[in-house]
């Protein structure tokens, strides 16, 4: 990406929402995360969101590869922000 291209203006309200929408979810259902880092159930829902999010990164590089290493390093991301605020949450409660 160049100094002079722009990000395409719906690439980071949608991810921010796909992002936001799995934070959450996350929190509602504390058992989710331990069931994301393993191997994953492709089914029907799992990869309508995964094209979804993919569409939103390639709006970044045409590189399908580093698209997926961005969502990857997101979604490591959130699982690891969401696992240490149910840390927290435990350790409150104790």
């Amino acid at each position: 990406m160049t100094a002079s291209s722009a990000l395409p203006r719906q690439f980071p309200s949608r991810v921010s929402r796909m992002v936001s929408a799995l934070r959450a979810t996350l929190l509602r259902h504390p058992w989710l995360a331990g069931e994301l880092t393993g191997r994953p159930a492709l089914g029907p829902n799992s990869l309508r969101r995964s094209e979804s999010a993919l569409r939103a990164a390639v709006a970044l590089t045409p590189d399908i590869t580093l698209a997926s290493q961005a969502l990857g390093a997101v979604h490591a991301y959130v699982l690891g922000s969401v696992a240490a605020q149910q840390a927290l949450r435990r350790a409150e409660q104790r």
